[in-house]
């Protein structure tokens, strides 16, 4: 009976401060997160200047364009 009294009075006092700050900031970093993926899938996202299809993609990820010497 009386762990059962303790456990309400703990129920009917709310969450704890650190907790809730704790929670806070998990929400936050997750919301980061998404925006960094959201931000990632915009800039890789092939768009076409008009309508249209697009018929070929000759752009792999982690291909760059190489600089021309000046020979």
């Amino acid at each position: 009976m009386a762990e059962s009294g303790s456990q309400l009075k703990l129920l009917k006092a709310g969450a704890w401060a650190p907790d809730i700050a704790v929670a806070k900031s998990e929400v936050a970093q997750a919301e980061a997160q998404v925006k960094m993926a959201e931000t990632n899938i915009d800039r890789l996202t092939m768009r076409a200047p008009i309508a249209g299809v697009i018929l070929q993609n000759k752009v792999r990820l982690g291909q760059f364009a190489p600089m021309r010497s000046a020979q």
